[in-house]
């Protein structure tokens, strides 16, 4: 689903989340919102494939990167390797949530410069 038409589904979206966090569906009309969340259920889509449900493995950040991210496309596995040990703080060999986040501020202020030019 292309990221325009699941921000504007909240439906979308919280199908990714555990059941009790369908009651905060009224809450997500705006788009900030929606925007956000769709954050944390991308980081959930790719939970797992190490065992662990809380965070990322190698496996699960390079697929994450190559699949809902252009520039994942144009990345080596090497680059992508080098990004998750950057992006691995603790060096506990998976990416977790608050390390992802920090990966999604410094693209966002990336695509920020970019967009001024």
């Amino acid at each position: 689903m292309p990221l325009t038409s699941a921000l504007s589904d909240p439906s979308y979206i919280l199908s990714y989340l555990p059941t009790y966090s369908q009651q905060i569906h009224h809450y997500l009309d705006r788009p900030l919102d929606q925007a956000v969340s769709l954050l944390v259920v991308i980081f959930c889509k790719y939970l797992g494939s190490d065992g662990d449900k809380n965070t990322l493995g190698k496996k699960d950040l390079m697929e994450l990167i190559q699949k809902e991210l252009t520039i994942g496309l144009k990345l080596q596995d090497a680059e992508i390797a080098k990004l998750m040990d950057d992006l691995d703080r603790n060096k506990g060999k998976v990416v977790s949530f608050q390390e992802y986040v920090t990966f999604l501020g410094a693209l966002t202020l990336i695509y920020n410069d970019a967009l001024k030019g």
